[in-house]
């Protein structure tokens, strides 16, 4: 079975455990265990979405393949282009430890957007010569693409590095006001 491998390492100008997952996406903290957790959990997000790629990866290529008779040469080879860059890219992120977290992560909204090109391609073709099933099916397709390729950036960044539970004590309702709100207080103060 294919897994990732997400790695942390440790910093010892800044004395902190740090994990790269993106260009610009650098997790980091003094408490190893956390940031291990936080991988974890990132680990699980980033799976979810991998299986919604290529599932989406098998029904461009299916839908290439049905209409294969109507699209042009250059069509053909635009879209034979992309999905060969998205196996290339794919398969990159499986290469181990000299690849990185931020490859990993990276290469994944590269193939998100390799899916996108194949789809506009036979969108174009579509439009230009109103062929109106193909225009239907890649539009449909289109639209889960930009989808996926949201939900993924939305999840990897509203992934908090402190996953614990937050007590929030609601106000007391109360004929008296005052009495209530430093019952509310009280409250606020021993949890």
């Amino acid at each position: 079975m294919r897994d990732f491998n997400f790695t942390i390492s440790y910093s010892e100008q800044n004395m902190r455990y740090e994990a790269y997952l993106g260009w610009s996406n650098i997790k980091s903290d003094t408490n190893r265990k956390k940031l291990e957790k936080y991988l974890v959990e990132f680990k699980r997000i980033f799976k979810d979405n991998m299986r919604v790629l290529l599932s989406l990866q098998s029904q461009v290529n299916q839908l290439h393949k049905v209409f294969y008779f109507e699209l042009n040469e250059s069509s053909h080879f635009e879209i034979q282009r992309a999905l060969a860059d998205f196996e290339f890219n794919f398969n990159w992120i499986f290469k181990g430890e000299s690849s990185r977290n931020y490859i990993a992560t990276g290469k994944m909204s590269v193939c998100i957007g390799l899916l996108i090109d194949c789809v506009d391609t036979m969108l174009n073709f579509a439009r230009t010569n109103k062929h109106y099933s193909l225009k239907h099916q890649s539009e449909s397709l289109r639209k889960m693409l930009y989808e996926l390729q949201y939900s993924y950036e939305r999840d990897k960044t509203a992934l908090d590095l402190d996953l614990d539970y937050k007590r929030v004590v609601p106000p007391l309702k109360s004929k008296n006001t005052k009495n209530a709100n430093n019952m509310h207080e009280i409250v606020r103060r021993f949890s």
